[in-house]
C-alpha cells in the first residue's frame, strides 16, 4: 500500500527556511496550500499539494507589493533521501 505523506508546519517552515507567521501568512494570502485538519489541534499538509506548489513556485518571485515567496527553488526530498 503506497501511503501519500504529510508535513507539520514545523517540518514546512524547517524545509523552506521561513517561520510558522510567514507560512500562515502565505496560506491567507493564497501562496500555499491550505493544511487539512485531522484533529482537534492537528493539521497536515499533503504532499503532493506541497510538491505541486514547490513546481509551480519555482519561478515565483517576490510580487508587486513586496509580499509573497521570494525564493527561487524549493524542493522536498524523494522517498528515498528521506530514509
Amino acid at each position: 500500500m503506497n501511503r501519500l505523506k504529510h508535513y507539520r508546519a514545523k517540518e514546512l517552515t524547517t524545509l523552506l527556511g521561513i517561520s510558522k507567521s510567514t507560512l500562515y501568512s502565505w496560506i491567507r494570502n493564497g501562496h500555499f496550500p491550505r493544511p487539512k485538519l485531522v484533529g482537534p489541534q492537528t493539521s497536515l499538509f499533503s504532499e503532493e499539494e506541497v510538491l505541486a506548489w514547490s513546481e509551480q513556485s519555482t519561478s515565483f518571485s517576490q510580487n508587486a507589493t513586496g509580499r509573497g515567496p521570494a525564493f527561487r527553488s524549493f524542493r522536498v526530498a524523494s522517498k528515498g533521501e528521506r530514509e
